[in-house]
């Protein structure tokens, strides 16, 4: 996105990489230990889970174009307590938020607002942006539970509420915010134009192949994808994204080796395998999950 408002004739563009905005689980710290320990033995930006090596993604290369300026704004897990982001506000925002005031003494100012938090709801009252978005990529308030969801939920509403105009990933989320009397446009979601063009060429391949691009979260449905292994003994299964939630059990298919192990979208030949696959799922557990449809029965196209 940064890339495209540059673009489109965009001066500079600022950059603010998301944080927490839900209550930590025991898993997160867990996790944490675990990735620092392969850091110290490898120096690795790669960590090894259950189902193999994952890669943790920034969501931006900055050194990309010098207009494009990437901070981060410190934060405390502690936003859907109450007086959670004021404490974020009052003790770690200030910084980031110097920077983002001078950022937006600009002639023109749009504001986009891509993770539903309180620093992008602050943003958005307290400046005057000539325009502004939302861009709904997911149904962000789904990845979390209890509190941490109800929190989400109010904040995305909010956001919702503020912008121009809300831009969805889905027919699914587009029709959630319309029947708010919301402006809205759907952009599906896709690769990026200069990605897809290196692997226009690539061959299919000779065995079928069901394909996942994207974050592995709570509400992937591993035991769907451990049915589709049954069902289609001939099929390889590939899960390209960062798996923030490994399956439980150990390995997670009856022969592991048709599934390929979920892997970052930087590692080499990631993006190469695309046009072999034979079908795009999203299996979701809860629903629409994250805006997609559910997986239907497995067809060979």
């Amino acid at each position: 996105m940064a890339r495209a408002w540059l673009d489109w004739g965009a001066e500079s563009v600022l950059w603010v990489n998301p944080y927490p905005c839900r209550l930590p689980r025991w898993r997160d710290f867990v996790a944490r230990i675990e990735r620092s320990k392969l850091h110290r033995e490898n120096g690795s930006k790669a960590k090894k889970t259950k189902v193999g090596s994952v890669s943790i993604d920034p969501p931006f290369d900055s050194g990309l174009d010098a207009r494009v300026r990437v901070i981060a704004a410190p934060a405390l897990p502690v936003e859907p307590l109450p007086g959670g982001a004021w404490w974020n506000r009052r003790f770690l925002w200030r910084g980031a938020w110097r920077e983002i005031e001078q950022f937006a003494m600009t002639d023109t100012l749009v504001i986009g607002i891509g993770r539903p938090c309180a620093l992008a709801l602050e943003a958005i009252r307290r400046l005057v942006p000539a325009a502004s978005f939302y861009d709904a990529m997911d149904n962000f308030p789904e990845f979390y539970g209890g509190l941490s969801r109800r929190a989400l939920r109010r904040r995305e509403d909010a956001i919702a509420a503020e912008v121009d105009l809300v831009v969805a990933s889905s027919s699914f989320l587009a029709e959630k915010f319309a029947r708010r009397g919301l402006r809205v446009e759907t952009i599906f979601n896709a690769c990026e134009g200069t990605s897809t063009l290196q692997i226009s060429q690539t061959p299919r391949p000779a065995i079928p192949v069901l394909g996942y691009v994207g974050c592995i979260g709570d509400w992937f449905d591993w035991p769907l994808v451990a049915r589709l292994a049954e069902a289609l003994p001939e099929a390889r299964i590939e899960l390209i994204g960062p798996c923030a939630a490994p399956p439980r059990r150990t390995p997670p298919l009856r022969a592991k080796p048709r599934a390929a192990a979920p892997r970052g979208h930087r590692v080499p030949g990631s993006r190469s395998r695309l046009p072999g696959w034979w079908r795009r799922a999203s299996p979701a557990r809860r629903g629409p999950g994250p805006g997609a449809p559910r997986c239907g029965p497995p067809r060979r196209r």
